[in-house]
């Protein structure tokens, strides 16, 4: 009966309950579950647990809510059903950018249209199927005789037996070698300078892994990867600080400009007005696809294959970003790689000499 009571509120009222996965309650012949959460409209994923803390016959439950979370990743390349996309993303519910009023309004908009569209292309797209290793039909061979002397031997202990099982492993083991040696000899007499092979096949070994020396400058040594890292930090925002070099008629310009698009909202030119939709389509098909993306995980493909919604919620959100004067946060980070500059010595351990990526 109460089952049938936990059933009907589950299907009218959309409910879930979610009892751990051990007994709460009771004896050891009566052990029993008489806790359990009720959870209704919430996406985040949770855990209940029972704790066998107290001395009681009743015990307490931890209910952890995984708030924090974020969506997984798929390692490798996959292969994306782009119309499932663009479907996908013509169907979301978008902030609207008109209600945007504030830098944090914009921070906010920002991160969710890139969660929503990271979310579309995930959940579109699938790791290309792995292809099976070649394994040479002699090695299959040698490898079922040994399993069935394995399961004889186990089953008979008889020496006899254990001494082939022995003998089969050795056979497998110059067998195997002498497989990979052919496969490599074959490998190389294919390569050629006609497709490109030859390069393929030499590109990993010229890589240069090296490692950053200690680093020194006026602050100290640096020997940790977070000691180096902030030292390369440092001399990049150095680099990087602007001059003073300030003009006063460039100036008025500028603020002059900037007072019309913010305050006036007239645009008595097209240097002043604000981008259209298709502005934005025509830079987007310039971008090319073998280009990384940035720590958002949205590379140029996935720019190229949004709906019109997204491109006009994109538009709107770039209107509020020269309205209210703030660059998205999220925009402004990047990951940098730190390189040598060519003819430095890395003895030198100074952060200037290296460039960034």
């Amino acid at each position: 009966m109460l089952e049938m009571h936990f059933m009907h509120l589950q299907t009218t009222l959309e409910l879930k309950f979610s009892p751990p996965p051990a007994p709460t309650g009771g004896g050891l012949n009566s052990a029993t579950i008489i806790d359990l959460a009720v959870v209704k409209s919430f996406l985040f994923p949770y855990e209940i647990h029972s704790l066998p803390e107290l001395s009681s016959d009743h015990n307490p439950i931890l209910l952890n809510f995984f708030l924090s979370y974020s969506i997984p990743k798929y390692p490798g390349k996959l292969n994306t059903n782009w119309k499932k996309y663009k479907k996908a993303l013509e169907n979301i519910d978008l902030i609207n950018p008109h209600k945007i009023q504030s830098s944090n309004h914009i921070d906010m908009a920002v991160e969710l249209l890139e969660q929503q569209i990271t979310a579309a292309k995930i959940s579109t797209s699938k790791p290309f199927a792995t292809k099976d290793s070649y394994i040479d039909p002699r090695l299959k061979e040698l490898n079922r005789e040994r399993n069935y002397a394995r399961k004889i031997f186990q089953t008979t202990r008889n020496p006899v037996f254990k001494s082939k099982l022995n003998k089969i492993n050795k056979m497998i083991s110059k067998l195997s070698e002498k497989v990979q040696s052919e496969g490599l000899v074959n490998e190389l007499r294919n390569l050629n300078t006609d497709d490109g092979t030859i390069w393929n096949y030499v590109k990993p070994f010229k890589k240069k892994f090296k490692n950053i020396p200690n680093l020194i400058s006026p602050a100290g040594i640096a020997n940790t990867d977070q000691e180096k890292a902030n030292f390369l930090a440092d001399s990049l925002e150095k680099q990087f600080t602007l001059n003073n070099i300030s003009d006063p008629d460039t100036e008025k310009i500028v603020s002059d400009s900037v007072t019309c698009f913010r305050i006036n909202n007239n645009y008595p030119s097209e240097l002043n007005a604000p981008p259209f939709p298709s502005e934005i389509m025509e830079c987007i098909k310039k971008l090319k696809i073998n280009k990384a993306p940035g720590i958002d995980s949205i590379n140029n493909k996935m720019l190229k294959n949004l709906p019109w919604n997204i491109i006009i919620n994109l538009n709107t959100i770039i209107h509020k970003i020269m309205t209210i004067g703030h660059f998205p946060t999220r925009w402004k980070t990047a990951t940098v790689v730190p390189i040598l500059k060519p003819g430095k010595d890395p003895a030198y351990k100074s952060p200037k000499s290296y460039q960034y990526h």
